[in-house]
């Protein structure tokens, strides 16, 4: 300390009262486990491990609680500067928990670690587990629970069998890490292409019968610029006559069909899956039979949902919103009045509000859960490009199209779309380069 002192040399020297407070004596505090809550003297100060300050030479009440075991209190007394270090050993609590499944035998994991099959009587800390019951044919079940010390529980679980054909027993929706939600879609037969009487048909729109032997997957939305960033950071879907189509919300677009199954594949290994496209010869091409990652939709599964699917059967649909045309208000992203000025042919009734493509599900979704399987952008397709020029009552059981060709198909109308031959759910096109209106959504098998 310092302090100014004047000093008469005729008088003694005499020095004010200095008070000198000592320092509050340190203590280091751990606990097994660690992160236990520390109060001292009823005072809540942290989790350990901790560096406290206490007043020494004084006792002090310290109380260590942590879920799932027992509090801990102690006695404690620190000299100043001491720097003691405390180790508390902390008393698990259990709980039992029967786990029972009908039918009996399934493995049972408990927080990812499998601990027997059912029957069982686990004895587990009380803490939250997962429980998870699974049994090869069956769903998954999963629960949470809390043991309680003194109390012995019983989880019971009703196994489902699972059904590839009508999806019974699979999840509702997957989501990829991206957080993209892809909706179960079950199989069915139906008859793809277009009767020769319908208005505005194409000469490559030839009725096949098709059947559909496995449920699968199909993306609730269009793969958007800002998903397909997290991929290709420096991807640039551009403009069209000074309008952007390059938000992150909107559907990505000016994409080949090897950017979009390259972004699939990317995704697979992302998601710990095993992608589903290789390179051979120079070229990517699926693998057959399919693998159960993320991949482009077949042109069965495409027609399948934006059709038929959930529909009385027969009664497919001629245009994405029914079987009039113009479109009823906000019913999709089409070539409408605000592109007049910007297109040739627009729908003179119809104002959808976006000149260009609309964020991806800006409208509402139709009966299975798909935004804009019509309008917004067109879509790539799996399969290669074919016309079979004549008609077969053969049933095709799971297509994936030809082995090889020059161009891949591609369903769907557009922001630039307005005739009916181009608005009709049945109209197929195919390229085999980028456009500005033509994007992709994502498919899966089930695993």
């Amino acid at each position: 300390w310092h302090d100014k002192v004047v000093v008469n040399a005729n008088e003694p020297l005499t020095l004010p009262d200095v008070k000198l407070s000592l320092a509050d004596g340190r203590v280091n505090l751990a606990s097994n486990p660690s992160a236990a809550n520390v109060s001292i003297d009823g005072e809540y100060r942290g989790r350990t491990p901790l560096a406290l300050r206490l007043t020494p030479g004084k006792p002090h009440e310290l109380t260590l609680t942590k879920p799932g075991y027992e509090t801990a209190t102690r006695e404690l007394s620190v000299a100043a500067d001491s720097g003691r270090r405390v180790q508390i050993e902390l008393k698990a609590q259990y709980g039992e928990i029967e786990v029972k499944s009908d039918p009996a035998n399934a493995d049972i994991f408990v927080d990812g670690e499998r601990q027997g099959a059912t029957p069982s009587r686990l004895t587990l800390t009380a803490i939250k587990h997962r429980i998870d019951v699974k049994q090869p044919g069956f769903a998954t079940q999963s629960a949470d629970v809390t043991p309680r010390p003194g109390f012995s529980q019983v989880l019971p679980f009703k196994l489902e069998r699972l059904d590839r054909t009508s999806g019974n027993g699979f999840p509702a929706k997957l989501r990829t890490s991206l957080n993209q939600e892809l909706v179960l879609i079950p199989a069915g037969q139906f008859t793809m292409g277009s009767s020769r009487r319908e208005l505005g048909r194409r000469s490559n729109e030839v009725l096949q019968p098709v059947k559909l032997t496995k449920a699968f997957y199909l993306g609730a939305r269009e793969v958007t610029n800002g998903e397909f960033r997290a991929f290709r950071s420096d991807h640039n879907s551009g403009q069209y006559d000074g309008l952007s189509l390059n938000d992150d919300d909107q559907p990505v677009v000016r994409v080949t069909w090897d950017d979009a199954v390259q972004y699939a594949n990317w995704l697979c290994i992302k998601d710990g899956l095993q992608p589903v496209y290789e390179q051979r010869q120079g070229q990517w091409v699926a693998s057959r039979p399919l693998r159960s990652g993320y991949r482009l939709p077949t042109e069965a599964e495409w027609a399948w949902a934006a059709r038929f699917a959930g529909r009385p059967a027969g009664a497919g649909l001629l245009f994405p919103w029914g079987k009039d045309i113009p479109p009823p208000d906000r019913s999709g992203n089409y070539a409408d009045v605000s592109a007049a000025k910007i297109l040739p042919t627009t729908l003179v009734t119809y104002n959808d509000g976006y000149p260009v493509s609309a964020p991806s599900g800006s409208f509402p979704a139709d009966a299975l859960g798909l935004h804009d399987i019509g309008g917004n952008v067109a879509e790539w397709i799996q399969d290669y490009y074919s016309i079979d020029v004549t008609e077969t009552d053969n049933v095709l059981e799971d297509p994936l199209g030809p082995l090889t060709g020059r161009f891949h198909v591609v369903r769907g109308s557009s922001w630039r779309s307005a005739t009916v031959t181009e608005l009709r759910s049945a109209f197929r096109d195919y390229s085999n380069e980028a456009r500005e209106d033509l994007g992709f959504r994502l498919a899966r098998d089930l695993e």
